[in-house]
């Protein structure tokens, strides 16, 4: 193709293009020039131009004053009518779930399936009583008192149950806004491994669930800057740090150098003054035979710092690491 041929066919492309806008928006302009009748219609606009009808069977229809007649360009439905459609079309895919197939039941690995009422399209239908019947993946309404093998007040709730294979579901259990439970099986349903409660940060712990130690659930740890924390049901509460002792040399005391470092931040507060454990870390030390200790012996003065941590050192640069572990109560 020639250079003036592509020219002339690009202002073609171009003319179609403009009237395909001018013909859209004669269009839309149409929409809003309503007539009771299609002979009205032609009365009131001129040739070309567009104008709507209501009725018969739909919202409107649209049609264009072409000379003499007025051919139909579109219909727009009704409220009712979008109702009743997807009606029709809700039973006919439910009508299509079955046990037989499941594909007809969950999205397959192509993801164009997925049954009506399942996953947000529709209500919910009800489960069964007993939840360990449920293996149809879908989302659930609970089946109240008479539900079994549920766990806390699910059963007053609802039932997400998710397959991949004909044999692999998971379930997860909801009621209100604190209670959210899951589990698994991976035999078809035959089995089901223990419900697991999911805790989030709006929820107060139920210390009997909580991880244990020693018999007393722990019910809270963390850690910070100053170092690391965990606190047990009962009101114990140890915090643990490690650090340079990071003051400077001073007198020499029967061959070593004494070096002392100011009061250090728990990484929590206790309730009173805890009891202190002090070693060197060696793994922060570089020299040998050093001793650490407290001016305040075991209990330190206050309930928020360690108390002065003192080293002795042989005549050297090397640094010395401290381990400080507190033992108190929280509550």
């Amino acid at each position: 193709m020639s250079l003036e041929q592509s020219v002339t066919a690009l202002e073609q492309r171009n003319a179609e293009l403009v009237s395909e806008v001018v013909r859209a928006r004669d269009a839309v302009m149409g929409l809003s020039n309503m007539y009771t009748t299609i002979t009205l219609g032609l009365a009131g606009t001129e040739d070309g131009q567009y104008f709507t009808v209501p009725g018969n069977g739909a919202y409107q229809k649209l049609y264009q004053h072409d000379g003499a007649q007025a051919p139909l360009i579109a219909t727009y439905p009704s409220n009712s009518d979008l109702t009743d459609a997807l009606t029709t079309l809700n039973t006919a895919v439910s009508d299509h779930v079955s046990d037989a197939d499941p594909h007809t039941q969950y999205v397959d690995a192509a993801g164009v399936h997925a049954a009506f009422n399942q996953y947000g399209l529709g209500a919910s239908s009800g489960s069964l009583n007993d939840a360990n019947d449920m293996v149809t993946p879908g989302t659930f309404g609970g089946p109240g008192a008479g539900g079994v093998n549920f766990p806390g007040a699910t059963k007053f709730g609802f039932l997400r149950v998710s397959g991949r294979q004909t044999n692999l579901f998971s379930q997860e259990a909801l009621f209100g806004a604190n209670q959210y439970y899951m589990r698994y099986t991976n035999d078809g349903g035959a089995t089901w491994t223990n419900w697991e409660q999911i805790y989030h940060t709006g929820m107060t712990p139920n210390f009997p669930d909580m991880p244990q130690v020693g018999g007393d659930p722990i019910v809270e740890s963390g850690s910070n800057a100053d170092g690391e924390w965990t606190r047990w049901s009962d009101g114990t509460q140890i915090t643990s740090q490690q650090f340079l002792l990071g003051g400077t040399y001073g007198n020499i005391v029967n061959g070593f150098y004494a070096i002392d470092q100011e009061n250090k931040d728990f990484s929590v507060s206790f309730l009173s003054t805890p009891k202190l454990s002090i070693s060197v870390a060696s793994n922060l030390t570089d020299v040998t035979h050093a001793i650490v200790a407290s001016d305040s012996g075991l209990t330190p003065t206050t309930s928020t710092k360690t108390g002065r941590i003192r080293g002795l050192v042989p005549p050297s640069t090397g640094a010395l690491g401290v381990d400080v572990i507190a033992y108190g109560r929280w509550k």
